[in-house]
């Protein structure tokens, strides 16, 4: 039980960092959309995806080995070697990759980025400080000090969330956004740099265990390019076949009908480190344990977005953008939010090949997954413009987990309680009708609309009773463990 609440506890920390992440994603739509326009609003949109391709390619995949290898390091001296020598190479590969891209733009300009090559310079430059300090958020992650990455994350999307604000408002566009968050990750990395040579200390790197961490590491690329391919070339193909106005409305959309994607990075980001060292001790009941918890909270808090997502959807991106964007948008944000569901649990189903070290396994099934949403891309985005992307994404994550579930299960089988899935339909179902009943039509009464639909779901969820009495009572003596501690002596 110890472990169990230790888990919790960095699971609570972690999602509450990530509840703000994806508010402020949310909150950061109408800021960047009004504040832009929505031709620029979706180069900026198309510039995200970019740098979120670098981090998954240049990065060979040593951030996620270092996760991987570090919780099981018993010796300071190992620890400071292997980071330093991740760190180095990282820094080395991303500077040659991010110097090429700024110094060639003319492709990616002329094919994505409406011929703006100071757009793909001004991408390089944020990636290069963006992957270095992903090496230092995989350092925390490894060593599990979960609250100092939930410290950072939420002093990280808080001075975004200002800086947009602030330059948006004094009349600063476009360029003027990049140079500030680039400024700023560079001074992130200045204060990751300054902890973890006062924590580790600072050491020239060594390099004597990398071969174990590239052969961990390189074979998440294809699975990386694999995965970005499925959650984010959907806007490369919009911008190819469309415009830059078309990419800011399906990200706008895509940010609202993908609000619950955080429980699946929280998920991993925890998850990761702590079955990795369950499975390596032969615990495999409590590696059992855990993913059959995450699964239930992945279908408890998705399932009633999806509904909410169609009932709600065009009212709430009224609310957050502009009537252009609403009208545009609104069919897409059921589709995303049917896709997040579906890649939350593809996140925990996937934990098994990543604790077994299948990483080969995995990129396999991204590959698949990734096959299929080019294909679809192309077939449908031509013909159904947003809604054709929508569903492109929706058949990629399908895939996904239906091979990393028929592939993990020869590996280690976790239960899945078929009476929890059905409780929990039925209480998105009655939150969705009563959702209909009190529709008002109306932007202003929207966020009444959505809490009293919660307040009905969470009705549902007690009265079906979708949790045990054992699991009641562990969440029970968590929360006043919580509250102990929290109101205990300080100093």
């Amino acid at each position: 039980m110890a472990s169990y609440r230790k888990f919790a506890y960095e699971l609570i920390a972690v999602s509450a960092a990530n509840l703000l992440v994806a508010l402020s994603g949310v909150a950061l739509v109408p800021i960047l959309s009004r504040g832009l326009g929505t031709s620029s609003y979706g180069l900026w949109a198309q510039s995200q995806v970019t740098v979120a391709l670098l981090l998954g390619v240049v990065g060979l995949g040593l951030p996620y080995a270092l996760s991987r290898f570090i919780p099981a390091r018993r010796s300071p001296q190992h620890v400071r070697d292997d980071f330093w020598a991740t760190l180095a190479i990282v820094a080395s590969v991303t500077g040659v990759a991010t110097a090429v891209m700024a110094l060639f733009p003319g492709v990616f300009a002329d094919s994505f980025f409406e011929g703006s090559t100071e757009t793909v310079r001004l991408s390089a430059l944020v990636a290069f400080f963006w992957s270095l300090d992903s090496v230092f958020i995989a350092l925390y992650r490894a060593t599990r000090r979960m609250v100092r990455y939930a410290v950072l994350t939420v002093a990280d999307v808080c001075a975004q969330v200002v800086l947009a604000i602030v330059l948006l408002t004094v009349g600063f566009g476009l360029r003027e956004l990049f140079l500030g968050v680039a400024a700023f990750r560079a001074g992130m990395l200045l204060a990751f740099l300054f902890l973890a040579g006062r924590e580790l200390g600072v050491s020239l790197p060594r390099f004597s265990r990398m071969r174990e961490y590239f052969a961990f590491g390189l074979p998440t690329i294809p699975s990386n390019f694999a995965s970005w391919i499925v959650s984010s070339s959907s806007r490369y193909a919009i911008g190819y076949f469309a415009s830059a106005s078309a990419v800011g409305v399906f990200t706008a959309a895509y940010t609202v009908g993908g609000v619950a994607i955080p429980v699946g990075t929280v998920l991993g980001f925890v998850l990761a480190p702590v079955l990795s060292g369950l499975y390596d001790e032969g615990r495999l009941e409590e590696v059992r344990k855990h993913l059959s918890y995450s699964l239930k909270l992945v279908l408890v808090v998705n399932a009633p977005l999806v509904v909410g997502a169609a009932v709600f959807g065009r009212l709430i991106l009224a609310l957050f953008t502009t009537s252009d964007i609403a009208a545009r948008g609104s069919a897409v944000v059921p589709l995303v939010a049917l896709s997040t569901l579906l890649l939350n649990w593809y996140v925990v189903a996937s934990q098994v090949l990543v604790v077994a070290k299948r990483t080969l396994m995995l990129s396999a099934v991204s590959i698949a997954a990734a096959i299929v949403n080019l294909a679809t891309n192309l077939v449908f985005i031509p013909r159904l413009g947003l809604v054709g992307a929508g569903v492109s994404a929706l058949s990629g994550y399908a895939v996904s987990l239906a091979l990393c579930c028929a592939v993990s299960r020869r590996i280690l089988v976790f239960s899945v309680d078929r009476r929890f899935l059905v409780k929990v339909i039925v209480a998105s179902g009655v939150m969705g009708a009563c959702a209909c009943f009190l529709r008002f039509q109306t932007t202003l009464w929207t966020l009444v609309e959505v809490l009293l639909s919660s307040g009905v779901y969470a009705t549902a969820l007690l009265l079906l009773r979708v949790f045990t009495p054992q699991e009641l009572g562990f969440i029970w003596s968590l929360m006043r463990k919580r509250r102990q501690t929290s109101s205990g002596p300080s100093g």
